[in-house]
């Protein structure tokens, strides 16, 4: 999954798992309402001490649908449903891999150029101004990641 979302599977006990974790309430609680159309069935939802909110599912079709690498094609007719699907992936995409600067720019990092490139074609068809993907790092350089307190490469 994108952004702050994961995906467990248990096979041993046949759990699909499928979550989000951030510090904003707001857009966990829309996954979770977004989760419970999907799935029929009512997440769990609940704050850690941490200042983390967490929504939590079950859903084996989804979680196969969403697990790593995302297969953008199959994902294409979800995304692209309607006008609302779109800004809502689009929106739940830039509050969890986003930040604004001063001059109101908005930047976004992820490591996957396959749907940083559909990213952008989702805001060109919305007539949004877009640039990039521009490299920042190189492959291989190690990084230091601020979200999750360790060096990745």
């Amino acid at each position: 999954m994108a952004g702050d979302g994961y995906i467990t599977i248990i096979e041993e006990n046949g759990e699909y798992i499928i979550g989000l974790k951030c510090k904003d309430a707001e857009l966990v609680m829309e996954f979770a309402r977004c989760l419970e159309v999907v799935t029929c069935s009512k997440p769990s939802f609940r704050k850690r001490h941490s200042g983390f909110y967490i929504a939590e599912g079950y859903s084996k079709t989804l979680c196969e649908l969403l697990v790593k690498p995302l297969d953008i094609e199959k994902l294409k007719q979800y995304i692209e449903y309607s006008e609302e699907t779109i800004t809502s992936f689009l929106r739940a995409f830039f509050d969890s891999e986003g930040y604004v600067v001063k001059d109101r720019r908005i930047y976004v990092y992820n490591t996957d150029l396959g749907l940083l490139n559909y990213v952008k074609e989702l805001l060109l068809k919305l007539k949004i101004e877009v640039t990039g993907p521009h490299l920042v790092v190189k492959k291989g350089t190690s990084i230091y990641d601020r979200k999750r307190g360790k060096h990745t490469i």
